[in-house]
């Protein structure tokens, strides 16, 4: 990467800056805070990315933090941002690294975002990752499934080894469920996020069974104040809409979360195809328990 010549910034350099961002940031955030599991959650798409090896680029990095761990955020954010200008510098001499905390708002928000900007003088373009940071009651913090990893990995020899607590895969199964449930527009990031997760699960021999599916699920739903009822319609919604169904459109919107090379090796396999109706089956399962679940806890309250 010649930073000599002025250039437009490549989609493979923001692929890189994107997740050298992203592996200096969450090593510097647990560096800096020490969270361990139950006080925070690394979760979402890039965690499928630095802890599951999935290829998708994503953008942002999403944790759950506890009261106690939000109560330290703010003071890490000076420190956490000091080393990644440090760091990322070093690497991209000349490089301009903006970040801005937006804290929420009691009684408005309860997610705390730090924005965080690359940018160079011979570069034309901008590198843009969001931190998100989920405020959760501790009760339902400590109920979710997470484990320390000792290390991640952005590929290119890019290794975080300060210890991580981030989200089971299983876990993260039932977070997509309620992602597509709960999103205003559909995004078939999410699909595509959904039947990698399934895959690891069956070819590991891990794949929970239903019981363990719903209580996550229901867990899940808990956490963003959501009820079965809510996560089911949603489901449907999209389900009715005709998403799972549109191959080309799910193709030409995965362009942009793939390396090119990656990208053409999965398009010429068919993986995008057979990934798009993996996703729906998920998502059908996921409807089906939870409507189980419902027709369940009714006959039980008819007993009563």
């Amino acid at each position: 990467m010649d930073l000599n010549v002025r250039a437009n910034l490549s989609t493979a350099e923001s692929f890189r800056i994107a997740t050298h961002l992203h592996t200096v940031l969450l090593e510097e955030t647990f560096r800096v805070t020490r969270w361990k599991n139950k006080d925070a959650v690394f979760h979402g798409g890039t965690s499928l990315k630095l802890a599951y090896d999935s290829l998708r680029l994503s953008e942002d990095l999403d944790f759950m933090i506890s009261p106690t761990a939000h109560s330290s955020l703010l003071s890490a954010a000076k420190p956490v941002a000091d080393k990644t200008r440090l760091i990322m510098k070093a690497h991209y001499p000349d490089c301009q690294i903006d970040f801005k905390v937006r804290q929420s708002q009691p009684g408005q928000s309860s997610v705390d975002v730090w924005d965080v900007r690359w940018t160079h003088p011979n570069r034309r373009g901008k590198v843009l990752v969001k931190m998100e940071f989920f405020r959760v009651d501790q009760d339902l913090l400590s109920e979710y499934s997470a484990r320390m990893m000792a290390t991640l990995s952005g590929g290119e020899a890019l290794r975080i080894t300060t210890p991580v607590p981030v989200a089971e895969i299983a876990a993260l199964w039932s977070d997509k469920v309620k992602a597509i449930a709960t999103r205003p527009a559909f995004k078939y990031r999410d699909a595509f996020d959904l039947a990698f997760i399934a895959n690891r699960l069956s070819v590991s021999g891990t794949y929970p069974d239903d019981a363990k599916l719903t209580d996550n699920l229901l867990r899940a739903s808990s956490i963003y104040g959501k009820t079965p009822s809510d996560i089911v319609k949603g489901l449907q919604q999209y389900l009715e809409a005709g998403h799972f169904e549109d191959v080309s459109a799910f193709r030409e919107n995965m362009r942009h979360w793939f390396d090119a090379d990656v990208y053409h090796s999965y398009d010429e396999a068919g993986l995008f195809e057979s990934m798009l109706y993996s996703a729906r089956s998920e998502v059908e399962k996921g409807c089906r328990l939870l409507e189980e679940h419902l027709e369940n806890s009714i006959a039980a309250g008819l007993k009563m």
